[in-house]
């Protein structure tokens, strides 16, 4: 048996659509890879321009900064080279004014720089000007400091007395007034009137005069010494002396009649022994002087104006008081001031058989038979009540008094006020009385103006009506020839 094979059959149009799909897949493939290519070469291209342009930076940086750098090298050496000539100068202007000044020439450090080397504006001569100027000023000022300070030592010297000797006790001279003329930056004026010191202790001047005075300005140097002098300054621990007067210069006052007041010295007690010493001087006064009870009576509180007077007459008030009380309950003097020395006395303890300072009474320390006496409580308070009462009545007298005149005032600026308002009110009626006759008369004219020119017309009217008629008698007449 014989097998017998059919020939196949093969489908050409898929293989031909299949070959024409791998021919345009071939192709896309080769575009792509050519364009890969020509990016490539644009990308490659791109970065050798980019290093040409980073390495040109880079030289053209290098190059400004080694511009820069030069620079400011140059700036530099600009600098220290006119620092170095500044100093130069004026070490050379310092060498000059040294030179001038002494006559010899001090070298520093270098030798000065050859004068062709400063500038042409004369800035060297400039400094050596004012460098001279300075120091003239600074010598003119260190001799007026010098003249006014050996003024001021001879002040001090005039007004500083010598110390007396008294039993063997130093004792310090009273201090006079000073008048001190305010001396000028130009040339020192004279002392006038000063005062020297004076063998028996009281106040003197150069030309002889006492009595009152008028105490004239104290430069305040002389016042500072004389405080530092006036009291106890012998020594620090303040040793007791035998007593002396202390004068203290008293200020003019105004009185009532607008004149300026002097008054004598006032003369106190230094360091008092006793309390006697403290009743003469109250009662008799010393050195010449007025008592200080003839003061109170005369000028009342006017003779201590002065700080230091009032504070001094303020301590020993109570002691005077005191034995005026003794006095006016009978009281002799010579027990009132036995009173107070035994009451000073210190019996026991510390100190026992010494005194207290005469001070010691001023602040109230007095013995029972001279104090003040007690007032009663109720009296005191009804007392208190009274003047109360009494000072509530004087004002509201002066707040009636001032209201009284108030409305006396008030009415006053009332009538002033209508009796101009009633001579405004007159003045201007008899104004209006004027004008209205003005216009009258005004009126009366324009009336007897308008009346003539009726007259006027009315003639002539009448004229013309006649030569009418003379016209037509005239116009008859030639009708009738």
């Amino acid at each position: 048996m014989t097998n017998t094979t059919e020939p196949e059959v093969v489908d050409t149009t898929n293989t031909e659509t299949a070959a024409e799909n791998n021919d345009q897949q071939s192709n896309q493939i080769q575009k792509l890879t050519e364009q890969v290519h020509s990016l490539q070469a644009q990308l490659s291209q791109l970065q050798s321009e980019l290093q040409f342009v980073q390495k040109t930076a880079q030289l053209e940086g290098n190059k400004q900064y080694n511009q820069i750098q030069g620079l400011s090298h140059i700036l530099i050496d600009l600098v220290s080279q006119s620092r170095e000539h500044e100093q130069n100068r004026q070490q050379f202007a310092a060498q000059r004014v040294h030179h001038l000044f002494t006559g010899e020439f001090n070298p520093i450090d270098r030798p000065p720089p050859p004068m062709g080397e400063f500038p042409p504006n004369n800035m060297g001569m400039n400094a050596l000007q004012q460098g001279i100027q300075i120091q003239q000023q600074q010598q003119m000022a260190q001799g007026q400091l010098l003249q006014d300070q050996q003024q001021q030592h001879a002040l001090r010297q005039a007004q500083l007395p010598l110390p007396q000797w008294n039993n063997g006790n130093i004792v310090a001279p009273p201090l006079q007034p000073v008048v001190v003329v305010p001396s000028t930056p130009s040339k020192t004026a004279p002392l006038e009137n000063v005062s020297t010191p004076s063998t028996t202790g009281s106040a003197s001047t150069t030309k002889g005069r006492r009595g009152p005075y008028k105490k004239r300005a104290v430069d305040a140097d002389t016042t500072s010494a004389s405080a530092e002098t006036s009291g106890g300054a012998l020594s620090p621990k303040r040793r007791k002396t035998s007593s002396s007067v202390t004068t203290t210069s008293v200020s003019t006052a105004n009185s009532e009649d607008g004149t300026e007041e002097t008054f004598q010295n006032v003369v106190f007690v230094k360091a008092p022994s006793s309390v006697s010493e403290i009743w003469d001087e109250y009662t008799v006064g010393t050195e010449n002087s007025l008592s200080i009870k003839a003061l109170e009576e005369q000028y009342k509180t006017s003779w201590r104006r002065e700080p230091a007077v009032a504070k001094k007459f303020n301590r020993r008030k109570p002691i005077y008081m005191a034995i005026e009380r003794g006095l006016a309950k009978g009281f002799t003097l010579e027990r009132c001031l036995d009173l107070l020395e035994k009451h000073r006395k210190i019996e026991s303890g510390r100190g026992s058989g010494t005194k207290q300072p005469i001070g010691w009474l001023g602040h109230g320390n007095l013995p029972e038979e001279l104090k003040e006496p007690e007032k009663d409580a109720a009296a005191e308070s009804e007392e208190k009540r009274e003047k109360k009462e009494k000072e509530r009545k004087e004002k509201l007298e002066k707040r009636e008094q001032a209201k009284l005149e108030k409305e006396k005032l008030r009415a006053e600026k009332v009538e002033k006020a209508k009796a101009a308002k009633e001579a405004k009110l007159a003045g201007k009626n008899s104004k209006k009385s004027e004008d209205q006759e003005k216009n009258d008369a005004e009126k009366t004219e324009e009336e007897n103006d308008e009346g003539e020119q009726e007259n006027e017309d009315d003639d002539e009217g009448e004229e013309e009506e006649d030569e009418d008629d003379e016209q037509v008698a005239e116009a008859e007449a030639t009708q009738s020839e």
